[in-house]
């Protein structure tokens, strides 16, 4: 009389949008080991395997080992689009909607909204780290997926400019390599400069004077955004500090 080992069953099968390798009613022997090996479509990803019923846990491998079989088993596996993360953040003295990081499927659209303060506007606008700062609305919207982003956006007080004084304000050197003046022939109360994110970097108080001197040498690089405020209104200017 001859004997031979247990053989026993594992049936294999997949969803849509991807494989899974050996599939069917595949045989195994008494003891042994083996794996099954998955394949998800172009732009998908796994989403659930099942073994013997119960959902385990998918930690990124696209394989699964049954080891030392002693019993029958199933094992399922279905896919997913892939999904990217936009992940949205904003300024002080407003902000964006969603207010936290999205998860997006592949090849789909996602819309964020913003709402400035009170007596503030929208001020930049930041996708993937690049500045918007011409025909920005108050709502955005990432087409068609295929990638991780970031948006960001800023506010600034809105500015009712008198353009008498609008007129009559100078300010130079711009581009600024350390100092720059600020002349009007209104009295110049204070100056506020914010970077591109919106935060305050330099505060000048109690001016009280026509022309103010301002030193920005421990500011770093870029485009600063300046508040001049008068005894009749409030100035908006924009100015590049260099090296």
């Amino acid at each position: 009389m001859k004997f031979k080992l247990k053989n026993y069953t594992i049936t294999a099968t997949a969803g849509e949008n991807g494989t899974i390798n050996p599939n069917g009613n595949v045989i195994v022997a008494y003891g042994k080991d083996i794996t099954f090996n998955f394949k998800p479509n172009e732009n998908y990803d796994i989403d659930k395997i099942t073994v013997d019923g119960k959902e385990i846990e998918h930690t990124g491998n696209l394989q699964y080992t049954f080891n030392g079989v002693t019993a029958n088993h199933t094992i399922h596996i279905t896919f997913k689009l892939k999904t990217y993360t936009i992940t949205p953040s904003a300024g002080n003295n407003g902000t964006i909607s969603p207010n936290e990081a999205v998860s997006v499927p592949y090849g789909s659209n996602q819309v964020f909204t913003f709402k400035p303060d009170d007596k503030y506007e929208i001020d930049t606008l930041f996708i993937d780290n690049k500045a918007i700062t011409s025909n920005i609305t108050d709502i955005y919207e990432f087409e068609n997926v295929k990638s991780n982003h970031t948006i960001h956006v800023t506010f600034k007080p809105k500015t009712y400019i008198d353009e008498q004084i609008e007129k009559i304000t100078a300010l130079y050197p711009n581009p600024i390599i350390d100092i720059f003046t600020v002349e009007s022939d209104e009295l110049i109360n204070s100056i506020k400069i914010y970077n591109v994110l919106g935060k305050e970097v330099l505060n000048i108080d109690d001016t009280s004077n026509n022309i103010v001197t301002v030193d920005v040498t421990a500011l770093p690089e870029g485009v600063y955004n300046i508040i001049i405020y008068t005894n009749n209104g409030l100035i908006f200017r924009k100015i590049m500090k260099t090296r």
